[in-house]
């Protein structure tokens, strides 16, 4: 099976020749494929798509093909991004994509020990372990006709305190229909191709099953421990996959685990784990994180 890639040009403020020179670890010869294709495409006098090569050289389909634009380039995001491009099978949705927003959890790429933080004046538990790359919240909400202009106020730290972090596990099977939408959506709606969202997790509250009006609204948790249980449904994956959300916390009802105690965070009280709304515009995207799924894992 041929691998599929992505080859995303260099913003203007990245230097070519420091592209160049991190491929020799490749060889001469690879480095110098390399060279002569990324000049045709970025250094030609009056770029045009349409003067772009057909392909890409067939020595390079030997190896993956590294987004310029991101910043981390260490081992596991390399792995986590050949499994968003070729099993995720995103290539179409480029544009959802900000690699600015990039960022790397895993013990190597680390800057700080700490594992908490505050964003919307609730505490952001960092996704230790994860990689996380960025989603673009503008061309998400465009994907279905939303306001974009929450997009600046969200991430604006002096009027952000209504934005905490929310996340949302999901099996990988369902990211590319969610990117493609633009938002989630909750049991009972239809996607764009037709296809109705059902119910995949009866909850218990106090050991009896959860009242039907639970099941019209849509989950995430600050506890990202929690949300991987959420990805623990067959079939097997190599990797796991949880959405990261900014919550209108006015838009939300806070509530009890439905888990029955089988996940603990230390810094998100049980009473607190899930965070609930009724419409997927007032959790705009802006995260989505990978991790390789550890050996030890048992599915639901």
């Amino acid at each position: 099976m041929t691998s599929k890639h992505f080859v995303v040009p260099l913003s203007e403020e990245q230097q070519p020749q420091s592209v160049i020179d991190s491929l020799l670890s490749f060889g001469d010869e690879m480095a110098s494929e390399w060279g002569s294709y990324l000049k045709s495409l970025l250094w030609a006098d009056s770029p045009d798509p349409d003067n772009e090569p057909d392909s890409v050289p067939a020595a390079l389909l030997e190896h993956d093909v590294w987004p310029h634009e991101m910043k981390h380039q260490c081992r596991a995001m390399r792995d986590c991004w050949r499994f968003v491009v070729n099993e995720l099978e995103l290539e179409g949705l480029r544009d959802v994509f900000d690699h600015r927003f990039d960022h790397c959890y895993c013990k190597e790429c680390r800057s700080t020990t700490a594992e908490i933080t505050e964003r919307g004046d609730e505490v952001y538990v960092l996704p230790d372990g994860w990689c996380r790359f960025g989603l673009n919240p503008r061309a998400m909400i465009e994907q279905y006709g939303g306001d974009t202009s929450i997009v600046n106020v969200m991430f604006d730290r002096r009027e952000s305190s209504g934005w905490p972090v929310g996340f949302h596990g999901s099996h990988p099977r369902h990211i590319r229909s969610i990117l493609n939408e633009g938002r989630l959506l909750k049991p009972s709606q239809r996607t764009k191709t037709g296809t109705e969202i059902t119910v995949t997790h009866v909850c218990t509250i106090g050991g009896l099953q959860a009242p039907a009006e639970v099941y019209e609204r849509i989950f995430f948790s600050p506890s990202i421990r929690y949300c991987e249980w959420y990805c623990k449904q067959p079939p097997a994956s190599t990797h796991l996959c949880v959405l990261q959300a900014r919550i209108r916390k006015s838009m939300a009802d806070v509530g009890h685990e439905t888990l029955a105690g089988r996940v603990e965070d230390k810094y998100v009280e049980r009473h607190e784990m899930e965070w609930s709304v009724k419409d997927g515009i007032h959790t705009p995207l802006y995260g989505l994180l990978i991790r390789e799924r550890p050996e030890q894992f048992f599915f639901r």
